[in-house]
């Protein structure tokens, strides 16, 4: 049992999702672009927080190195998995879907956010890594860098324009 069940790729639903994350969705279309700009501070504070729990809770496990980008995409989506948070997940399924927008603010206030969480997700991963080779430790395991996030993305993108895309109703 190689293979990546699709059951273990589906992110959670906005039905189980953070009703403050959901907000900040919705408020991420928002005509108004300091609604957007709150929404997108909000969004990517609680999306760090919650990733940098899910981290913790994930430090007995084994980091894997940087190895797994060598791996096969499936694999790398497998080892990036493990390492996000379900919300984290859900998040960047739901950003990217939204720069597909037809709604002009909607791109601007996704695309405003998938930037500043992959910048966060980046200066977060630099400060883990320098501080576990301080350590004597391979890597910042609990904090997911941004090849993993694009691998993630990819995925997402990749299942969107086959049609094989997990349709969230809400």
């Amino acid at each position: 049992m190689d293979k990546v069940k699709e059951d273990d790729l589906k992110p959670p639903s906005a039905l189980n999702v953070n009703e403050r994350v959901l907000q900040c969705f919705w408020e991420l279309a928002s005509q108004d672009e300091a609604a957007r700009l709150r929404a997108s501070q909000q969004l990517v504070a609680d999306l760090l927080e919650d990733q940098k729990t899910h981290g913790k809770l994930q430090e007995g496990g084994s980091s894997g190195g940087s190895d797994h980008q060598q791996l096969p995409k499936h694999k790398q989506l497998e080892h990036a998995l493990r390492r996000c948070s379900p919300i984290m997940t859900y998040s960047l399924r739901r950003l990217a879907r939204g720069l597909g927008s037809s709604r002009a603010a909607s791109r601007q206030g996704f695309a405003s956010a998938m930037a500043s969480l992959l910048s966060a997700l980046e200066a977060q991963h630099s400060k883990e890594g320098k501080k576990a080779q301080a350590n004597g430790q391979n890597d910042g395991c609990g904090v997911l860098g941004v090849g993993d996030a694009m691998v993630l993305l990819e995925h997402c993108l990749e299942a969107a324009g086959s049609g094989k895309g997990v349709s969230h109703h809400h």
